[in-house]
């Protein structure tokens, strides 16, 4: 009896990890994909409707980090379209795709694109919970692309990791900005540092931000950064306060309600927007937002390089 036992409860703690591990991890191979494939979402990704979607589904929030021509559409229109929209994948090669967060509803925009197109592609959206698990699931071949994280941290991931991805596509900008409930401008900031009065900015306290908002801080001549360590600075590479200037490193969702305890927060552009902050009208400053390809901080579809290889 007691063996009998000992196999059910074996029996079902497996099966209990095997679920789990679908769950989070889609547990297991992914079949490989042509790069054919990778190549025709990444072209409907950069596509018109789906930039247009971005700017007025987010509300500035995410901005396309492509050049796109202008469509003679209602933008709230073509939203509701999209939103409402559908698709099946019946019949077509399913791709499964990395995202982190819950702003991921421009995928459907893409899918509505490969679907226009016949191009028999069906995007199914893995979600994780921690920045570090796409890349990890990626790398195992649990997924066949990702796309949640910028250039730079993707070269950081990279270089600590070894993995071996490549990036097939740019997407989109989430711009960090620098906010204030104090003052209106910069140069007013900057005037609230005095010698006897130290001002308070926050910024984001993971990994995938904090470089961001230290490099965001640095081109406001607010302080000056250690110039080798990249892209990528921590606060210990902070080299020089230019002003009277004290930076907190503090959890990313809780910076919009500290702007009225703190002089300044660089806040992410979805947290921003859902308290009705614009980084276009409210911002002090606002992340460059070229298309030139340049931008470390551009968001990207990565797939395994071995995948790419034909």
């Amino acid at each position: 009896m007691k063996n009998t036992f000992k196999r059910i409860l074996s029996f079902t703690l497996a099966a209990i990890l095997l679920v789990g591990c679908f769950a989070f991890t889609s547990c297991g191979k992914t079949e490989k994909v042509d790069k054919a494939v990778y190549d025709k979402i990444v072209d409907a990704f950069q596509t018109a409707p789906v930039a247009v979607y971005m700017i007025e589904k987010y509300k500035e929030a995410y901005f396309p980090a492509y050049d796109y021509e202008e469509l003679d559409v209602d933008p709230a229109a073509l939203v509701a379209e999209i939103d409402d929209y559908e698709s099946s994948k019946e019949g077509k090669i399913i791709v499964k795709i990395g995202v982190c967060g819950s702003s991921n509803d421009h995928w459907n925009a893409v899918q509505k694109v490969l679907d226009d197109q016949n191009a028999g592609i069906y995007l199914e959206l893995i979600e994780f919970s921690a920045y570090n698990l796409p890349n990890q699931a990626l790398a195992n071949g649990e997924i066949h692309l990702n796309s949640f994280q910028h250039k730079a941290y993707l070269q950081k991931e990279m270089d600590a990791q070894g993995y071996d991805l490549t990036i097939v596509g740019d997407t989109l900008i989430a711009p960090l900005s620098l906010y204030s409930n104090k003052v209106k401008d910069l140069e007013a900031l900057k005037a609230l540092a005095t010698d006897t009065n130290k001002i308070k900015i926050g910024i984001p306290d993971d990994a995938t931000n904090q470089a961001r908002a230290i490099k965001l801080l640095e081109s406001a001549g607010l302080i000056e950064v250690d110039p080798a360590a990249g892209y990528n600075p921590e606060m210990k590479h902070i080299t020089n306060y230019l002003y009277n200037v004290e930076v907190i490193p503090t959890t990313a969702d809780t910076l919009p309600s500290l702007l009225n305890d703190y002089d300044a927060c660089t806040i992410n552009g979805t947290y921003a927007t859902d308290i009705g902050l614009s980084p276009s009208r409210d911002a002090l400053i606002i992340e460059s937002q070229g298309t030139d390809g340049n931008n470390p901080y551009v968001n990207i579809i990565v797939a395994r390089t071995s995948d790419l290889e034909n």
